[in-house]
């Protein structure tokens, strides 16, 4: 800090953990432009957080700096820092060795080692949840971790990912869709005893004290988050940090959460999926010296109102720069297209429920198709049994076809789901497969409700050809289609996201469709995402598919798995 003028003096100090500026009132407006402090009346003096130190000092300029020790401590630490984020942006960190981390996973764990706050935001498919596992164990004694994410990603993505590559780091879910015997294998694989309790609260009470960390989703935190505040948590990690992006319920519990904690990593595969506007709340919990802590501050000025009521806005010119310049001081951003060290092939589950009403529906119809399987009458009972496993599959996509042939919508569980998914991959093409003719109308009319081009590739397609040209083009987006359709033939590489949204138990189907976009000419890595409703017929498809199994083998699995539930 220099001495460059004698006519303002300002001192910086800190307190409580913040910078402090005290000032002449002429310098108002120089500290009020950084959008990052308050004005504390009582104390006379502008509060800045500490990692606005070097903007503070930079916006100042021409004036007497007297700082104390501290501040000049803090100084020099930001400094340090942001220097750090410059290595990462130029490619020139010096990363340690790690056992399994990818070249782009060890950044992240780097940039968490030395901040207490940031963002990953990774593409889906380059292995987010890897990484942040590799941080919440990394930070060790530290604290306490929880996560927050999803409710689909919980048993699949975090909870296969901490057994496959962290078997030691006890991670406990406290989402309310896990079951008694779930609890009782994690004490049971943990050497925790937990006598004969059969209750699901009880079970996770007992063993949370034994937990590294824990996992929740978003909704089950704002009913139990008393309760989560008594864990002794210190530190939060966010995934698909996007549930923050608007002003609603979940953001003001999870904010008024994070604010308390030391350490908080957001993470988000696309975090501005409606434009710049999404930033603030994801970076108000990361550091407030980017954009402020009012929201309305924040949209004041980026933004500009479209009309009198305020309901639309958009970015003033020249905003959306500085907004990506801001966020990329504190956010780690990785592309699939960059990451060289990725695996050829990813697959992710997301692992859904039905809702109450429509599960008594489906058990009750599982139950009866189980018996009809069992009955050896193929000839007589072939169309009665064919019927009935058509039926469950129908209610887990959300429909059910009426003896009339009329057909009735009865959940969005899977369409809710799969416009998280196409949000999250942002502006690429993706193929969705999907087995009844209304799925395929269901989808097409919910994505073209954003205003996305989407062809259709099915018996009721009027023009194949026409859409397969414009998908292959480009000019449609998505391309939702039943894998007989697309059997033999079409090639779709410069597509690298498959969704399935319903499957078959034909291996040969499936592999086919898998290798729509998999083949010769491909240059990016491809990532295949299936939507699977947890304790169904859905699970017993993927068991099959997975082991290439026959027609019996999936008749086996289906009966075993009702029969043990």
């Amino acid at each position: 800090m220099s001495l460059v003028s004698e006519k303002e003096k300002v001192q910086l100090t800190v307190t409580n953990d913040k910078l402090v500026v005290r000032s002449s009132f002429a310098m108002k407006d120089v500290l009020k432009r950084l959008g990052c402090g308050a004005w504390d009346a009582k104390g006379k003096a502008w509060v800045f957080p500490q990692s606005a130190v070097r903007a503070v000092v930079e916006a100042l300029g021409d004036t007497q700096l007297m700082a104390t020790t501290e501040a000049l401590a803090v100084n020099k630490k930001w400094k340090a820092l942001e220097n750090i984020v410059d290595k990462m942006h130029s490619g020139t960190l010096d990363l340690p060795a790690h056992p399994f981390l990818m070249h782009h996973q060890k950044i992240a764990l780097y940039m968490a080692g030395h901040f207490d706050r940031f963002a990953l935001f990774m593409d889906t498919g380059t292995g987010k949840t890897l990484a942040a596992l590799a941080i919440i164990k990394n930070k060790g004694r530290a604290g306490k971790f929880l996560v927050v994410c999803p409710k689909p990603l919980i048993k699949t993505a975090w909870m296969e990912d901490q057994a496959q590559w962290f078997p030691d780091l006890k991670l406990l879910p406290l989402s309310r869709n896990i079951k008694v015997q779930e609890y009782r294998d994690l004490a049971t694989k943990w050497g925790v005893d937990v006598g004969i309790v059969r209750h699901v609260d009880v079970l996770k009470e007992r063993l949370a004290p034994y937990a590294d960390a824990y996992i929740i989703n978003p909704e089950s935190l704002k009913i139990d988050h008393k309760y989560i505040e008594s864990l002794g948590i210190n530190g939060l990690v966010l995934d698909e940090s996007t549930i923050v992006r608007n002003q609603s319920d979940n953001t003001d519990v999870i904010t008024h959460f994070a604010d308390k904690l030391r350490y908080c990593y957001i993470m988000s595969g696309k975090p501005d999926p409606n434009g710049s506007m999404n930033y603030f709340g994801q970076m108000r919990l990361v550091d407030t010296s980017l954009f402020g802590a009012s929201f309305y501050a924040f949209r004041m000025r980026f933004f500009v109102p479209l009309d009198h009521n305020g309901w639309k806005w958009v970015v003033k010119p020249g905003a959306d720069e500085d907004i990506a310049r801001r966020v990329s001081r504190r956010a780690y951003m990785v592309k699939k297209e960059e990451c060289l060290d990725l695996p050829e092939k990813v697959y992710e589950r997301r692992l859904l429920e039905l809702p109450p009403k429509y599960k008594k529906m489906y058990k009750s119809m599982e139950t009866e198709c189980a018996l009809l399987l069992e009955d050896s009458d193929d000839v007589v009972l072939a169309p009665i049994k064919a019927a009935a496993l058509n039926k469950c599959r129908q209610i887990t996509g959300g429909f059910i076809i009426k003896m009339d042939k009329e057909v009735e919508a009865i959940h969005r569980v899977k369409l809710a789901e799969m416009m998280g998914v196409l949000e999250e991959i942002g502006n690429r093409p993706v193929i969705i497969w999907a087995q009844y003719r209304h799925e395929i109308r269901a989808i097409a009319e919910e994505i073209r409700k954003t205003g996305a081009i989407v062809v259709t590739a099915n018996s009721e397609t009027a023009d194949l050809d026409e859409s397969i040209r414009r998908f292959k083009s480009g000019e449609a987006q998505y391309m939702v289609a039943h894998p007989a359709t697309l059997k033999f033939g079409a090639t779709f590489i410069l597509c690298s996201y498959v969704l399935y949204y319903s499957k078959s138990h034909d291996y040969e189907e499936y592999y086919q469709s898998h290798d729509r976009i998999y083949r010769k000419g491909q240059v990016n890595k491809c990532t295949f995402i299936s939507l699977v409703m947890e304790d169904t017929i859905d699970e017993d498809i993927e068991k099959v598919l997975r082991t290439k199994g026959s027609a019996s083998d999936f008749r086996d699995a289906f009966i075993a798995r009702v029969k043990g539930g």
